[in-house]
């Protein structure tokens, strides 16, 4: 999840919408997958790069339920985040599954995966979220405000969600321009898989 306000676009691990590993289920992650590729320090790296809140293994190519959630309140949540250094202040989370949930909530979301989008989301105003640990500990807690807004937004990412799957007819209008160049990356992306194909 990324703050609304378009932080500059390194080039480099983070993938954009429509990429098929955005689209489709994450495998469930194990704790030996965290030390492949140096996984858990390449996404830091991708969020804190791009200013991110959060985010989640298939946004750097990863198909594994693995997602990170930054604590925003210096020291918060400390002894469940990954390191003391400030860009090390979040929480890895293993296969998170939500539940337990507050009223719902409107606010405006970005998303690191699909830069130019804002959407009014839906989401529950608390969670209560269970998930392993990066040493492979079980865990449960509630998350409440934005902090669950974040847990909420990177599931989705797990389940093959983006928010461009969740605009409203009037987000639709408010985005048309940057859904254009989607819209037109998903023919380009069909088209060359096509063409493979026919090979």
């Amino acid at each position: 999840m990324s703050n609304t306000e378009g932080a500059v676009r390194p080039e480099q691990l983070l993938v954009y919408y429509p990429t098929p590993v955005l689209q489709k289920v994450a495998t469930l992650a194990t704790v030996e997958d965290l030390a492949k590729d140096d996984l858990v320090e390449k996404m830091f790296k991708v969020m804190n790069d791009h200013s991110g809140v959060g985010i989640a293994a298939p946004q750097i190519g990863v198909s594994k339920q693995v997602c990170i959630v930054r604590m925003l309140v210096p020291g918060e949540m400390k002894e469940l985040c990954h390191g003391d250094d400030p860009k090390y202040q979040g929480i890895v989370m293993l296969n998170p599954e939500v539940s337990g949930r507050g009223d719902l909530e409107e606010e405006v979301e970005g998303c690191l995966s699909c830069p130019g989008i804002s959407a009014h989301v839906h989401r529950k105003s608390w969670v209560v979220v269970k998930w392993t640990d990066e040493v492979g500990i079980p865990r449960e807690m509630r998350f409440g405000n934005y902090a669950a807004r974040i847990v909420q937004h990177e599931v989705d990412h797990l389940q093959g969600l983006c928010i461009i799957n969740k605009l409203s007819p009037v987000d639709k209008i408010t985005n048309a321009k940057a859904l254009k160049v989607y819209d037109a990356m998903a023919n380009r992306s069909r088209h060359a898989a096509r063409s493979r194909q026919g090979r």
